[in-house]
C-alpha cells in the first residue's frame, strides 16, 4: 500500500516536470525557427537593396536574446549606392556603422526596435562625407496588414559633423512620429527638436521647433514625391508649426498644396507671441530683398503688441495679406 502511494506521489511530481520540459523544448524550437526567419528577413532586405542599386556588406549577422526576445546584431554594416547607379546629377550615397541592433519581443515580431549605438558615416548625394553620432538613437516600427503602421524615432544629443569636425547640425533632443491619419490614405506627422543649432539658422537662439501635420494622398506621395501635392486631393494640413525663442514664438496653421508652377498655395495663419522680439532675432543676412522687406512690413504692422494673429494666402508664387502682396511663396518643384 505504501509503495503504491509513493508511486502515485512520484507520478504527480514527474508529470509537471515532463510538462515543463516539453514546454521548454517547444518554446526553444519556436525561438530557433523565429530567429532563423528574422535572419532570413535581414538577408532579403539586403538583396532588395542590392536590386535597387546599392552595395550592401557586413562582417557578421547573429541573433541572440533567448528566451524572451530576439536581438539581431549586425557588425560593420555598409550600404553604398555606386555612382554609376545614381542619376547624373548626384554622386555616391550611403552609410556605414560598426554596430546596428534590431530588437523584437518573442511574442510580437511585428514590432521592431532599431538601435544604432555607434557613430554612423553618411555619404550625401553630393558626395560629401558626414559623421552622425548621438547619446541615443532608437527607432520603433510597427507593421500591420503587410505595411508600416507606425514609426517613431528618438535621438538624444544628436550631432552631424563633417569629416573635418565642423558641426552641420546638433540638438539637445529630436523625435519624430508617423501615425495613421483621419482618412484611409493620410498620415499624421509629428516632429520635435529642442535647442537645434546649425550654421545658417534663421533665428537665434532657437529653443524649440515643433510640427504637427497631416499628409493626404500618402500613397501617391511615396511614389511621386511632392508631385502628389499637385493633385486635387493632395495637401498638407498644418495643425501646428511652432518656432519658439525665449518668451517669443510664431505658430503657423493652415493647409497648403503645390500649384501648377511648383509654388506652395493655400491659406495660412501665423500667431505671434512677443512678435517684436521674435522678428528682431531673425537672421536676414541670407534672405532675398523681398523677404527682408516682408519682415520689415510685418514688424511695422504689428508694432509693440504682446500677441497677435495674421492671416495670409499663398497664391501665384506670392504671399498675400488680402489683396496686397507682401512677399514670395516657396517654390518646391520646378
Amino acid at each position: 500500500m505504501i509503495t503504491k502511494l509513493s508511486a502515485i506521489k512520484n507520478k504527480k511530481l514527474f508529470l509537471p516536470v515532463v510538462f515543463a520540459v516539453l514546454l521548454l523544448l517547444t518554446w526553444s524550437g519556436y525561438w530557433l525557427v523565429a530567429a532563423n526567419v528574422m535572419k532570413n528577413k535581414a538577408y532579403q532586405q539586403a538583396d532588395l537593396l542590392q536590386k535597387r542599386g546599392y552595395d550592401v556588406s557586413f562582417s557578421d549577422l547573429e541573433v541572440s536574446g533567448w528566451p524572451y526576445r530576439f536581438v539581431l546584431t549586425t557588425s560593420n554594416l555598409q550600404i553604398t549606392m555606386a555612382k554609376e547607379a545614381t542619376p547624373a546629377s548626384t554622386e555616391a550615397l550611403g552609410l556605414a556603422t560598426s554596430l546596428l541592433r534590431v530588437h523584437a519581443m518573442a511574442w510580437s515580431l511585428s514590432h521592431l526596435i532599431i538601435e544604432v549605438p555607434q557613430p554612423v558615416r553618411v555619404v550625401t548625394p553630393q558626395g560629401e562625407e558626414l559623421v552622425y553620432s548621438a547619446q541615443l538613437t532608437r527607432s520603433s516600427l510597427v507593421f500591420a496588414d503587410g505595411g508600416l503602421a507606425r514609426l517613431s524615432l528618438e535621438m538624444k544629443e544628436p550631432g552631424l559633423q563633417t569629416i573635418a569636425g565642423e558641426t552641420v547640425l546638433s540638438a539637445s533632443s529630436m523625435e519624430a512620429h508617423l501615425r495613421s491619419g483621419t482618412d484611409k490614405d493620410s498620415r499624421m506627422v509629428f516632429a520635435l527638436a529642442r535647442a537645434p543649432v546649425w550654421p545658417e539658422m534663421p533665428i537665434k537662439p532657437l529653443d524649440k521647433f515643433k510640427l504637427q501635420a497631416e499628409v493626404f494622398s500618402w500613397s501617391s506621395l511615396r511614389e511621386r514625391g511632392l508631385q502628389a501635392l499637385r493633385a486635387p486631393d493632395g495637401r498638407l494640413k498644418i495643425n501646428q508649426a511652432l518656432i519658439a525663442s525665449g518668451k517669443s514664438s510664431a505658430e503657423i496653421t493652415g493647409s497648403v498644396q503645390v500649384d501648377a508652377s511648383g509654388y506652395l498655395s493655400g491659406p495660412v495663419k501665423v500667431q505671434f507671441v512677443y512678435p517684436a522680439d521674435f522678428l528682431a532675432a531673425l537672421n536676414t543676412d541670407n534672405i532675398t530683398d523681398e523677404a527682408r522687406n516682408t519682415v520689415l512690413a510685418i514688424s511695422l504692422l504689428i508694432g509693440g503688441v504682446r500677441e497677435t494673429e495674421l492671416s495670409f494666402k499663398l497664391r501665384k508664387g506670392g504671399l498675400y495679406m488680402g489683396p496686397m502682396r507682401v512677399g514670395a511663396s516657396v517654390q518646391v518643384l520646378q
